[in-house]
């Protein structure tokens, strides 16, 4: 699992979360296993969380490999950028135990 954690600027998270949210749908609407949620108590302000259900390296390796030629993508992050307070921050996870359907 890939978490991307994004730190809007004060004055345009409700911006941030409709640019998101868009682009969280229309990749869902391609079939990738995507969701959007929101730290609302972090400490440092509100953090929007993107998490990507991956099922191994090999398929992280191919969607990073598809977002470096996709230029939608490319702009989906100058926008996502121009929006953040500071770099966003990657994670990567292995799940041990998923939770339940």
């Amino acid at each position: 699992m890939q978490r991307v954690l994004i730190y809007p600027r004060l004055g345009n998270v409700q911006e941030m979360q409709q640019h998101l949210e868009s682009w969280v749908q229309a990749a869902q609407g391609q079939g990738r296993k995507v969701g959007l949620a929101m730290q609302a108590f972090a400490p440092e302000g509100v953090v929007f969380v993107i998490t990507v259900r991956l099922n191994d390296l090999a398929e992280l390796e191919q969607l990073r490999q598809r977002n470096r030629a996709d230029q939608a993508f490319r702009d989906y992050l100058a926008k996502t950028d121009s929006l953040s307070r500071h770099p966003q921050k990657l994670e990567l996870l292995e799940v041990l135990v998923p939770l339940p359907s």
